[in-house]
């Protein structure tokens, strides 16, 4: 197992020793100014103390009205947890318990990190369906994979990361369909929900039963990633015993930050502002460094939404590890290999784009200079 993410790897280079980090997905951009208001304007003693446990209630109020969620009440169907990251790893853990050894996940590869890292941590089974990144979602084969190597839980992000792909909604229900078939629980990952390009993402918020999860932040969305403020949906049954497992673990999520995103979203609208323009910059970002890495021998996978460029090597440049090392090395610019995605990304390099354009410029033009080692 690896030391450390590669990742944390490539990022803490760049907090040691200087240079433009493209390796995590830091966003480059202010939260809104409404939202550090409401952080900074004087509050209670008692919110510098514990929030409850499940989340701070007005907050747990404005995401289920984001969400439209109304087949349950936010108390037994929401949790606020510290990042999404938490509230896969709760749900991971809380499906491993049921099984035992023989717990087995699936994700589509490329997928991210915590799908296929979380089974190596614990030693269990990982299954990673691999799937034409261009071409339409062969349900029929993952139905027959699912079937043949007795899948217990099945994770997917749309938009996805490290490849921003959205699935429409006929192929998210096909795999909800599967999944209900066959007793296979299925995480939706929704965390860059807000995060697209064109169409917004389909998500089955209506469709919310038992052994159907649904994962969401406002780490991207509002820009504020270190604040760690995820949300979690599910029925009853589940959520019950994942929101125990969250009070041994996480116990709350950081009260002052919880009041202030409540605060924030009394009024939706200033979100959406918010969000409007975050969508037109990234759009942006994307077409331009997109175009800036082909123009230089790479193949940019399309991708309809998210954070990040999913990008193979030129030919005659190294595989994917030795290049994020070399680059860095030679021009301070940190990118993540695609291998810690997936092994068969040997030759892919994921981008963050969610930079100042002057950032991503400056990094393009130092890629540009670069001299690769001998293959």
């Amino acid at each position: 197992m690896e030391s450390v993410s590669w990742i944390s790897r490539m990022s803490n280079l760049v907090k040691s020793r200087g240079g433009i980090n493209l390796a995590q997905g830091i966003p480059g951009f202010d939260p809104p100014v409404e939202l550090i208001q409401f952080l900074t304007s004087p509050m209670p003693s008692y919110r510098h103390q514990y929030a409850q446990g499940a989340g701070h209630p007005v907050l747990l109020e404005r995401i289920a009205s984001l969400i439209d969620l109304q087949s349950a009440s936010q108390e037994s169907s929401l949790l606020v947890l510290n990042g999404a990251t938490e509230a896969i790893s709760l749900v991971y853990l809380h499906e491993a318990s049921r099984f035992g050894k023989e717990f087995t996940t699936m994700s589509i590869e490329p997928s991210y990190e915590s799908y296929s890292h979380l089974p190596m941590v614990f030693g269990h089974r990982y299954i990673g369906f691999e799937q034409d990144p261009d071409g339409d979602l062969d349900l029929n084969a993952i139905e027959k994979t699912i079937c043949e190597e007795k899948v217990n839980l099945f994770m997917l992000a749309s938009p996805g990361n490290p490849y921003g792909r959205i699935y429409s909604e006929s192929e998210i229900r096909g795999i909800d369909q599967i999944c209900k078939n066959n007793n296979v629980v299925l995480l939706l990952d929704i965390v860059y929900r807000d995060i697209y390009y064109n169409q917004p993402p389909w998500h089955p918020i209506s469709l919310l039963r038992d052994g159907l999860y649904l994962v969401g932040s406002f780490s991207k969305t509002l820009s504020v990633s270190g604040w760690r403020v995820g949300w979690l949906a599910g029925v009853e049954e589940g959520m019950k015993s994942i929101s125990i497992m969250h009070d041994y673990t996480g116990l709350s999520v950081p009260h002052p930050l919880q009041h202030a995103i409540a605060g924030y979203l009394s009024q939706e609208s200033r979100m959406e502002r918010y969000l409007n323009t975050l969508r037109t910059t990234l759009k942006a970002n994307y077409q331009y460094f997109s175009d800036e890495l082909s123009s230089i021998g790479f193949c940019v996978s399309p991708a309809q939404g998210g954070y990040f460029i999913w990008a193979k090597l030129p030919e005659l440049w190294p595989d994917g590890p030795t290049f994020a090392v070399d680059l860095y090395e030679k021009t301070q610019v940190a990118v993540v290999p695609g291998v810690h995605f997936y092994q068969g990304a040997n030759r892919y390099i994921r981008f963050n784009i969610a930079r100042g354009r002057s950032e991503l410029e400056a990094a393009i033009n130092k890629i540009k200079t670069y001299s690769p080692l001998p293959i």
